[in-house]
């Protein structure tokens, strides 16, 4: 089981400021349009909640399980600790 704990902290690292820099270079995901990220910074109090309730599951499942579109491919496992060693956070 992943640590609940890492739940807040790697939230407001990448919350607002950084959320496109871990769709694209991170994840290697298409540029998303301004509305997806608008629409993931406006729903971010429920994101973080559901986070919390399923803390087991990687920052990139929770995305796609409120409604962010699911790509194939590695992004979609890699550990919030590898986003923020990435992104130097």
């Amino acid at each position: 089981m992943r640590n609940p704990k890492r739940i807040d902290s790697f939230f407001k690292k990448i919350i607002p400021d950084h959320i496109e820099d871990v769709i694209v270079k991170v994840w290697g995901l298409p540029e998303p349009s301004k509305e997806l990220i608008d629409s993931i910074i406006e729903n971010q109090e429920y994101i973080l909640k559901y986070w919390k309730e399923n803390p087991d599951l990687r920052f990139s499942q929770v995305l796609v399980n409120v409604g962010f579109p699911n790509y194939p491919g590695f992004w979609y496992y890699k550990e919030e600790n590898e986003i923020l060693e990435e992104l130097n956070l």
